[in-house]
């Protein structure tokens, strides 16, 4: 029988003062036994946790906006790395990018997907309501998210951890509650935010 694995998402938020951030991460694995973390806004911390010898980081180069935090000495292997979009102008004038969620193969059983959507404006209705290119990447976000659930693979166990920027009772097509409606997969969100 395989081993029971545990793990959780976790948004560090950028601009924080990486030693902190380590230390909360620490913290989680330690309180609730992990041995895995998806992590969303990594981009300020990729060196911080590279350098950790208790962690193994994916992506494994590079920066990314998100990433698994994968306790050393479980066996792992990079299965995938996804693009979905291709960014946007924010309001302060920045180039905001696309979002890549990576995905790995845990202890030989378990693919796991880390990922971080991209906010609308707001829901009306059921619709997403954002601007056009941040919407074209919340559609193929969604779209990615539900082709990764996509019923031919149920024999394979499949967990996306992720930021989804909405609640869970948000509707409407393109939402996460859509992408489990779409693919029958179980969704489950946080009773605190700790």
């Amino acid at each position: 029988m395989p081993k029971i694995l545990r793990g959780g998402t976790f948004n560090l938020r950028y601009g924080r003062v990486p030693r902190r951030v380590q230390g909360e991460v620490v913290a989680l694995y330690e309180k609730h036994d992990l041995d895995f973390l998806c992590v969303q806004e990594l981009s300020d911390y990729v060196r911080i946790f590279r350098e950790d010898p208790r962690f193994h980081l994916i992506p494994l180069a590079g920066s990314s906006e998100s990433g698994i935090v994968i306790r050393a000495g479980l066996k792992f292997r990079k299965v995938s790395r996804h693009v979905y979009g291709d960014g946007w102008i924010t309001v302060r004038g920045g180039n905001f990018p696309p979002a890549v969620q990576h995905e790995v193969l845990l202890a030989g059983w378990l693919y796991v997907r880390s990922g971080h959507w991209p906010t609308p404006s707001e829901w009306r209705n059921g619709t997403p309501i954002a601007p056009t290119e941040r919407l074209d990447d919340l559609r193929q976000t969604a779209a990615g998210d539900r082709d990764y659930f996509r019923p031919s693979c149920f024999w394979r166990a499949r967990l996306l951890a992720a930021d989804f920027n909405e609640p869970p009772e948000t509707r409407g097509t393109y939402s996460p509650r859509w992408v489990a409606e779409q693919t029958g997969a179980p969704i489950t969100s946080p009773t605190s935010r700790e």
